[in-house]
């Protein structure tokens, strides 16, 4: 049997440096932040850009601060009203990537907490990967788009499709 040489080792080296560094770098556990449903459109209201960017968070209702995010519910725990009385007007395109909405129900009230009400979107706003954010009287002027991580890879395998086949 044929000894491999030097630089057939040293590329073998190079290629396995290259595929546990891979591993390492993309295996790393993505860290979130938490944020109220206020703090959240606060900082939408203090973005300077006309885009407004949030990745990786998590955004729970809060009892003490966010009574404009809440809406009465019947029996059957449908939405009847919303707790915002005067519409709320996002003049700023907004992308969500990785943001789970996490709303809570009183059950001793007809209530629910964690629900986006009476707002008007005059820009896109963009979902990526997002977790249950509930709208309630709503109105989106431009675009509402809701891409999930299924529909992310199912572009990702159509591009390799199309790439091996040419």
């Amino acid at each position: 049997m044929k000894q491999p040489t030097k630089p057939m080792m040293i590329k073998k080296a190079l290629l396995y440096c290259l595929l546990f560094t891979s591993v390492f770098c993309f295996s790393q556990e993505t860290k979130f932040k938490e944020y109220s449903y206020t703090e959240v459109f606060d900082m939408i209201a203090a973005e300077k850009d006309t885009l407004f960017k949030l990745s990786n968070a998590f955004v729970r209702y809060n009892t003490k601060t966010d009574s404009l995010f809440t809406a009465e519910v019947n029996d059957n725990d449908d939405i009847l009203t919303g707790g915002r009385k005067k519409q709320l007007v996002i003049e700023k395109e907004l992308a969500f990537n990785n943001v789970h909405f996490f709303s809570k129900s009183n059950f001793e009230l007809p209530t629910r907490g964690g629900v986006m009400n009476n707002i008007l979107f005059k820009k896109k706003v963009s979902f990526t990967t997002v977790l249950s954010a509930t709208f309630l009287n709503c109105v989106f002027e431009e675009e509402l788009r809701n891409n999930t991580q299924e529909e992310i890879e199912d572009a990702l395998k159509e591009a390799v499709y199309r790439f091996k086949r040419f």
